[in-house]
């Protein structure tokens, strides 16, 4: 038979009588569905999202830890650092005084600076990166510490002696460290940075107390010490960053052997003076400006 359009147009109206009544009659398991499908389409979305997100931080890992991509993205230069600042020191000394009668006389006393100042210059070669805004490094830099250590008078029988001696110390520091913020990825994006380090130090000591008559120790003026230190800082135009370093292990700052003579008759030998410390070389608070800081990006 042949479709007429009013046959078709009654065909149309009861088709949607039929489906209204079955939406009516089955309200529940609909809605059901449109739950279960906006449920399915927000997990979806979310995982897309969240591979989106690996993918980004895996191609940005990559890309920051191909170095022929660092060359040129993350300059040597922004990663110098410039710090001057305080050092302190306290260590023990004994001296002692032996008469040409064989009679001695004793006393311990305390060096201390007062204090002495610190400089450095020193780099970062970034690693491998872990996060956004993190990375492990490897810092080598030079260290300088200029001090003059003092102590009470100390009198030794007939000796009375007080005497500031003027001490110096070259360091190469050489460690690893743990970098997060703006410094450890050279980004503007980040105003705060902080770093955890460790290493060690081959140290030359050069002081007026290693001054003796008998033979030189070289072991007095080459040490190896190791050394821990902390950063904290933030962007203000460049990087300013505080700095705590404190020295692991023992240096020899005094250790000398003298005869004393009579100052007016110069043959007239009174005793002999001895004198030794040893102790830690202390730690150093400074300010740490990194003015190549000024070209990072905000990545």
């Amino acid at each position: 038979m042949k479709k007429t359009p009013r046959n078709s147009f009654a065909l149309l109206f009861f088709s949607i009588i039929l489906a209204t009544a079955f939406i009516a009659n089955n309200a529940q398991i609909i809605q059901l569905m449109n739950i279960k499908i906006a449920v399915l389409a927000i997990c979806m979305a979310a995982a897309a999202t969240d591979a989106a997100a690996q993918l980004n931080r895996v191609n940005r890992r990559i890309e920051y830890n191909n170095r022929d991509v660092e060359k040129g993205r993350y300059p040597l230069w922004q990663r110098i650092s410039l710090g001057g600042g305080m050092h302190f020191l306290s260590n023990k000394a004994d001296y002692s005084f032996r008469t040409v009668t064989n009679q001695v006389y004793s006393r311990p006393a305390t060096l201390k600076s007062k204090p002495g100042y610190a400089a450095s210059l020193d780099v970062y070669f970034p690693l491998r990166r872990f996060s956004q805004r993190s990375c492990f490094a490897i810092s080598a830099g030079v260290n300088m510490i200029v001090a003059n250590l003092t102590h009470d008078t100390v009198i030794l029988g007939p000796q009375i002696y007080q005497k500031d001696l003027a001490a110096a110390f070259i360091g190469v520091p050489i460690g690893v460290e743990y970098k997060t913020g703006g410094d450890a990825v050279q980004s503007k994006a980040y105003g705060t940075m902080f770093t955890v380090g460790v290493g060690v130090m081959p140290t030359y000591v050069q002081s007026d107390g290693l001054k003796t008559e008998g033979p030189a120790n070289d072991d007095q003026q080459m040490k190896m010490l190791s050394y821990a230190k902390v950063e904290a800082g933030f962007l203000a135009g460049i990087a300013i960053k505080i700095r705590a370093m404190a020295y692991l292990g023992n240096v020899v700052t005094v250790q000398s052997y003298e005869t004393v003579k009579r100052e007016t008759a110069p043959n007239d030998i009174l005793g002999y003076r001895t004198a030794s410390s040893r102790g830690p070389l202390g730690f150093n608070l400074s300010l740490i400006l990194m003015p190549g800081s000024a070209g990072w990006k905000r990545y």
